[in-house]
């Protein structure tokens, strides 16, 4: 073969999630969702360790490593190794590869070597690995163990041997790194046994043997350890630590010497293996003291593993935390659901929320001041979505879109998007008055809700991609958001069919946007009613009187919510509340309702059947609680004919000035 012409080898990703990316190989591979894989997949429908694609005998070798889903070659399902030449097409769960290969090879190993070919073999590239084959008299690596609890009581007999041990133990337990596990570890022996040369091996999910630390003396030209093919079996076939002399162990270079082997083994699971050589004789205490030490590090082994993987899904789950809700990431995660690697058409119900007169505001603001505005507006409104089972598509300047029904529809889905809208509007009520007590200009925002079918899959190109909705839908939310005035939501009339007998709105004239033939019909969005709420009960068929009548609510936990009632009737009534004053108070909450001079016995019992937005007449917001009474009329005239101010309306000045504690 012309060199000229020489690939090296590589897995080409052509569906998927990482479409576009490609992966050289190694000598050994490993594919799967673990994050100590060669190649990690974000594929729900592959296994944690899938397959392993390894070089030997000349040849590529694909082996699946049962996995639950199957490794296809060519749409075969292939249960035995199977030779690659070349040009193949690999499929793991919903990743189409293609494995490409020309000659070249990754670089020889340099590290270990074996005397003789045996089940354990060598191989070498920035992944130094040493492959554990089986012979058919072996049992395999995976099931041995080293039970080390007897070396251990026999090596703490000895005062300094235990010292070592607890030496080794405290090091161990400070140490998350590999390499630096492995350093100190031969570090100390080196320092209780007569060792010349040793090595630290940890086991793969494939397994293979990779050297993360080597110790010989500074005189060797020689940089590679052999380790001897009846040694190492040995070791591993017993499920314990064994030593034997160095000429029987393989070690030609120290004939007058000894060796000792020491599998590291965690709850029956081989996590590596200890290998040390003399040029002396070990003794029987020696060899105790090494397979003690070799359970230790199995252990800090395991944890370091374990911490490392709780790292990286902490990772995943905070990336896809991001934007997605909390619960949604969990199934995700479990690989209950499954984003679509290709377009799919959705029932979504999409939500733009935009800050009005930003743009102006930030062109006098530091851009410090910007960014720190934009960033604290967008996590309570993030908080908010997730709260709301949505999920946030992505950040557009000062706006958020956020979209229900990604991965799957439900029938509650545009009244979350709705719910979510009324809460975001809320929170910014609560946001602006922590800007008011630091001298900052408040915030106003529109919102603008629509619902219908989208296509949703990963759109962008190879260096970035990302996992989004587009269509019609999405462009009449956004012209609907833009209609909307500041502190105002509206929703289509799509959206409106979902949820009519869940909101209190009032519907608009029918108007023109872009990109569409016909005018668009939008409601605005003053509140949300109660799921039990009826107009006999809540006073809509008794008259009803304007007041200004300074009141309170206490809810069940005690806390007092200073107000003025704004209307009353015989069954109901409409209780204006500042925001400071909200901090607990909920639909559905049971309330005592007391005027000045009332107290506990004389007040009104009653049920928070909805909380809205509303607004003074000098445009100042509000909250507004609608409350059902539970006693009958008779109280309830009784009860207000002493302190009821009739009058036509109230402004927030004068709720402000009239809520002192009662």
């Amino acid at each position: 073969m012309d060199p000229s012409e020489a690939l090296p080898p590589r897995l080409i990703v052509l569906e998927g999630e990482s479409e576009g990316l490609s992966f050289r190989l190694d000598w050994t591979s490993t594919i799967g969702r673990d994050p100590e894989n060669t190649i990690r997949l974000l594929d729900e429908r592959t296994s944690r360790h899938h397959a392993v694609i390894r070089f030997a005998d000349g040849a590529w070798t694909l082996k699946d490593l049962e996995s639950a889903n199957g490794t296809w070659v060519e749409e075969v399902r292939q249960d035995k190794p199977l030779r690659l030449r070349g040009g193949e097409r690999i499929r793991m769960g919903n990743t189409v590869f293609m494995f490409e290969w020309r000659g070249e090879l990754p670089p020889e190993p340099a590290q270990l070597e074996l005397p003789d070919r045996s089940s354990v073999r060598i191989l070498n590239s920035h992944r130094h690995a040493v492959e554990l084959g089986q012979d058919e008299d072996t049992e395999p690596i995976s099931a041995a163990t080293a039970p080390a609890g007897d070396g251990l009581l026999k090596a703490a007999s000895g005062s300094p041997r235990l010292e070592v041990l607890l030496r080794i133990h405290h090091a161990l337990a400070e140490l998350r790194e590999m390499n630096d596990l492995a350093d100190v570890l031969l570090d100390h022996l080196f320092g209780a046994v007569p060792a010349r040369r040793g090595a630290v091996l940890v086991a793969h999910a494939d397994h293979t043997l990779e050297p993360v630390a080597i110790r010989r003396p500074p005189d060797e030209p020689d940089s590679r350890i052999p380790i001897g093919r009846s040694l190492l079996r040995s070791a591993l076939s017993r499920r314990e630590a064994v030593m034997t002399r160095a000429e029987d162990a393989g070690v030609t270079a120290l004939d007058e010497g000894s060796a000792i082997t020491a599998p590291m083994v965690y709850q029956g699971r081989l996590l590596g293996v200890l290998h040390l050589e003399s040029a002396a004789q070990f003794q029987p205490g020696d060899l105790d003291l090494v397979a003690a030490a070799a359970a230790q590090a199995a252990v800090a082994v395991a944890n370091t593993r374990l911490l490392e993987r709780v790292r990286k899904d902490a990772e995943h789950r905070a990336n896809l935390q991001r934007y997605l809700a909390p619960g949604l990431v969990e199934q995700l995660l479990e690989g209950d659901l499954s984003l679509e690697p290709d377009g799919a058409t959705r029932q979504c119900t999409l939500l733009f929320a935009d800050l009005r007169g930003f743009t102006a505001m930030s062109e006098w603001l530091p851009s410090k001041d910007v960014f720190a505005t934009l960033n604290a507006f967008f996590q309570r409104m993030v908080d908010v979505v997730h709260a709301h089972q949505g999920s946030v598509d992505k950040f557009i300047g000062d706006a958020v879109m956020a979209v229900w029904g990604i991965p799957d529809f439900t029938d509650d889905d545009a009244a979350n998007a709705v719910l979510a809208a009324v809460k975001m509007q809320q929170e910014l009520v609560h946001f602006n008055l922590e800007r008011e007590a630091q001298g900052k200009p408040p915030l106003q925002m529109g919102i603008g809700i629509h619902s219908g079918p989208v296509l949703a899959g990963n759109l962008g190109a190879r260096q970035r991609m990302e996992y989004t909705v587009i269509g019609d839908t999405v462009n009449v939310a956004s012209r609907i958001e833009r209609l909307a005035e500041a502190r105002q939501t509206l929703v289509s009339e799509a959206t409106m069919a979902w949820i009519r007998p869940l909101v209190h709105a009032t519907e608009r004239p029918a108007v023109h946007v872009k990109g569409k033939r016909d005018p668009v019909k939008t409601y605005e969005i003053h509140g949300l009613r109660d799921a039990t709420e009826e107009r006999s009960e809540i006073g809509r068929n008794h008259p009803r009187h304007k007041t200004a009548a300074r009141v309170a609510l206490t809810s069940d936990d005690g806390r007092v919510h200073q107000g003025l009632l704004a209307d009353w009737s015989e069954t109901g009534a409409g209780v204006k509340i500042l925001p400071e004053q909200m901090q607990g108070l909920e639909p559905g909450m049971t309330v005592r309702l007391r005027g000045p001079e009332d107290d506990g016995d004389d007040s009104l019992e009653g049920t928070v059947v909805r909380i809205i937005l509303a607004r003074d007449h000098a445009g100042q917001a509000l909250f507004k609680a609608g409350v059902r009474f539970r006693d009958p009329p008779e109280r309830v005239r009784e009860r207000t004919r002493g302190w009821l101010d009739l009058e036509s309306g109230t402004s927030g000045a004068q709720i402000r000035s009239s809520s002192r504690p009662l």
